[in-house]
């Protein structure tokens, strides 16, 4: 079988090293027997362009060090829905069979990568999953009790569609293969794979300068009382935004320390 990995990574040198090096290692050991194709993209998104995330840290170099099959950093400040399309359609004319996306702040290991796969080669009947992280917030000893659970893979092909193109950030069209109609992946069959397959880290949130520039970039992207955190100038700190929360009426998610 052929994998693709779509890896996103800008601004991210803190995280870079440590989230590309397992798939680069699982394309090089060919795991589990596989043949592995990993694009990465390193650009500024358009949302980023008037605010303090713009500035490239180096990520974009060290990823070119890399050796990956492909590596977009041009052009700057376009949608991430039209940055992920040009790396997926690399991986598509590649022939991959199975599309998994991973961020710079995703750290994976080797072994749930191949209890990931294991696990959707079982299932070829479920178009798409969702996989489990482990949301560390604040600092990297604090984290949701609740798992993040956003769709991460996608077979190619499934019942006569093909995976076509990305409408938003995570979310993706199929094309029918003879009918030529469109369908969102939420009309497909889709299972989260669970945290004790594989409960990935991934530092989302954590309090440093680069976080205060994200928030500005989510305030810029989806208003004040779309994102579930903001910054809090006069802690200068991350806090749970309250807005977000009374608007769509949920609790404040539970934490735990990690001793």
């Amino acid at each position: 079988m052929k994998i693709g990995i779509l890896y996103c990574g800008f601004n991210s040198r803190e995280h870079v090293e440590h989230t590309i090096s397992p798939w680069v290692k699982a394309r090089d050991e060919k795991l589990l027997g596989d043949e592995w194709v990993v694009a990465a993209i390193s650009v500024p998104f358009k949302e980023y362009e008037n605010t303090k995330f713009n500035a490239d840290d180096g990520t974009g170099d060290y990823l070119s060090t890399q050796s990956l099959d492909y590596l977009i950093r041009e052009p700057k400040f376009i949608s991430e829905t039209d940055a992920r399309n040009l790396a997926l359609r690399k991986l598509l004319d590649s022939k991959c069979e199975l599309i998994v996306l991973a961020d710079a702040d995703e750290y994976f290991t080797l072994e749930q990568i191949k209890n990931l796969v294991e696990f959707i080669k079982k299932d070829k009947l479920t178009t798409w999953f969702k996989f489990s992280y482990k949301n560390y917030i604040f600092d990297e000893k604090t984290y949701l009790v609740e798992p993040f659970q956003p769709p991460r893979a996608f077979w190619v092909t499934s019942g006569g569609y093909r995976l076509n193109n990305f409408r938003h950030d995570n979310e993706v069209l199929y094309h029918g293969i003879i009918t030529r109609d469109i369908k969102d992946f939420e009309y497909f069959s889709r299972k989260i794979i669970p945290q004790n397959v594989a409960w990935i880290k991934h530092l989302t949130w954590i309090n440093n300068e680069k976080t205060k520039a994200k928030s500005e970039y989510q305030l810029t992207r989806w208003g004040s009382s779309l994102c579930s955190y903001k910054w809090c100038d006069r802690k200068n700190s991350l806090v749970f935004n309250l807005e977000y929360f009374t608007r769509f009426n949920k609790p404040i998610p539970e934490v735990i320390v990690e001793k």
